[in-house]
């Protein structure tokens, strides 16, 4: 039977069922205190099920749904830091698609798992900035595409947010470089075009 409504305080150290299945989970820069949350919304067999409301003593907030105590389905999520997700849940964290937004104007769009950047996705910056491709543990990671607000462009492979591996490099100035990167710079292997037409073939460093 379904109970709407109904405002709880919980203090999680004094009721043991409800503690071990409201742990509050979500990586380094996302996380909220678990002190004395308030709940309103949708029960089933005493535990948060269907839609509702959780919101803990630093503003941080919860509006979404719920499954069996944890937050999973759909909902936004709003830290006091000033972040903001929306998009879907699994057994507490951000997992699947979404879209987050941080307070400094950066925006990700794309998918998660298990509370980070983690899949296909795109990512823009304040400074106009763009990046479009894989992600891995909330870094640019795989196959993408970079464009920087000066016009540089690069299209290939990264690794730990970096430009490595395979690649083209496109400059604002018509210079173009198609070869191999190492951690972010031109290294190994490659082909230097200039707008005059010189040209070089052959190892980087």
């Amino acid at each position: 039977m379904k109970v709407q409504n109904i405002i709880l305080i919980l203090i999680f150290l004094s009721i043991t069922a409800l503690a071990s299945s409201q742990q509050i989970g979500n990586n380094s820069k996302l996380t909220e205190s678990d002190d004395n949350p308030t709940y309103v919304g949708e029960f089933k067999e005493g535990l948060f099920h269907g839609k509702g409301t959780m919101q803990w003593k630093d503003g941080s907030k919860y509006i979404g749904e719920f499954k069996q105590g944890l937050r999973e389905g759909r909902g936004v999520m709003i830290w006091s830091t000033g972040d903001k997700y929306e998009g879907e849940f699994k057994n507490n964290l951000i997992h699947g698609r979404g879209t987050l937004i941080y307070k400094n104007g950066s925006r990700y769009e794309g998918e998660f798992r298990q509370g980070r950047r983690y899949g296909k996705g795109t990512m823009l910056w304040p400074n106009g900035n763009r990046y479009e491709g894989e992600f891995k543990d909330g870094k640019m990671d795989g196959s993408g595409l970079m464009i920087w607000a000066n016009g540089d462009k690069y299209e290939g492979m990264f690794r730990d947010g970096l430009m490595h591996g395979e690649g083209i490099l496109y400059r604002s100035d018509g210079s173009k470089y198609e070869g191999e990167f190492e951690y972010g710079k031109i290294n190994g292997k490659g082909t230097m075009l200039w707008p005059n037409g010189n040209r070089y073939e052959g190892e980087f460093k």
